[in-house]
């Protein structure tokens, strides 16, 4: 098992001084492992794992409902253009 070596933790004592900093920096601290003084911090971490599927769902949604909405205005601009057309032809017709 390799020692984990936080500055002023307890696993420092056998640390080589002469390594220094490099050693304390070749292990990444083991987040799981976290205790928290109260529940206030956890509930905090917990809205911060809520943020990561916000953008998941709400960017493919914004682009569905903006999809849609553009696909009806250029339908009606398009119904609007085959509407004047039709009557242009017809006032034309009836003289």
């Amino acid at each position: 098992m390799v020692a984990r070596c936080e500055v002023g933790g307890p696993d420092c004592s056998d640390a080589d001084p002469a390594d220094g900093p490099a050693r304390r920096q070749r292990h990444a601290p083991d987040l799981t492992a976290v205790r928290f003084p109260d529940d206030g911090q956890r509930q905090s971490l917990e809205m911060f794992k809520m943020y990561d599927w916000f953008p998941m769902v709400f960017f493919p949604f914004k682009i569905i409902v903006l999809g849609t909405g553009m696909f009806f205005a250029i339908k009606w601009h398009h119904d609007q253009a085959k509407k004047e057309k039709a009557k242009k032809n017809d006032e034309a017709s009836g003289l």
